[in-house]
């Protein structure tokens, strides 16, 4: 899953349907770029980047949408969810793992920080080089451990995973 950059009236659109009423020049065509990427888990919904290029320092917003609505993700899982609720959110052993790095990624928690899924040494964030030799050994453990089931009697996901989160290695199951 990767963003790309749309143009034309596809952005332009976005930029219109989501721009502050307080602040409308904020974003135009020519201070910003709309980037977006489908989500394999919504019906149809794709997640939005609107990059505003005319403020310092630049700074991005980030939307779920299908292209005539248009949720803020702010940060709560409240936005997460309700994007879930109006689109109707397909999990399945091929898009698991993606939705739950969208999840992490657009979710922040009450301590501030970014929160990161590990499934594998790729990945870790940009600054695992500071790893201490004892996380090293922890994250070569806990990835022998790293899954996805579906039950499917109870009608949902058991993950098992690793959470990169505050300089820890936090061992996570969710369901």
């Amino acid at each position: 899953m990767s963003l790309h950059v749309i143009e034309g009236e596809e952005a332009k659109g976005m930029i219109e349907k989501v721009k502050s009423f307080i602040m409308p020049g904020l974003f135009d065509l020519d201070s910003s770029e709309v980037q977006k990427m489908v989500l394999p888990f919504y019906t149809n919904f794709s997640l939005y980047q609107l990059c505003n290029y005319r403020t310092l320092p630049v700074f991005k917003m980030s939307y779920v949408g299908d292209g005539e609505n248009f949720i803020y993700l702010d940060g709560s899982a409240a936005a997460v969810y309700k994007a879930n609720s109006l689109t109707g959110l397909h999990l399945d052993a091929a898009n698991i793992w993606d939705y739950l790095q969208y999840f992490f990624k657009h979710v922040t928690n009450f301590e501030g920080g970014e929160t990161w899924l590990i499934r594998s040494r790729d990945d870790l964030p940009p600054y695992k080089e500071t790893f201490t030799p004892d996380q090293e050994r922890e994250l070569e453990r806990q990835n022998a451990l790293v899954a996805a089931t579906h039950d499917d009697q109870e009608q949902c996901w058991h993950v098992r995973c690793i959470l990169y989160h505050n300089s820890a290695l936090i061992s996570a199951d969710l369901t």
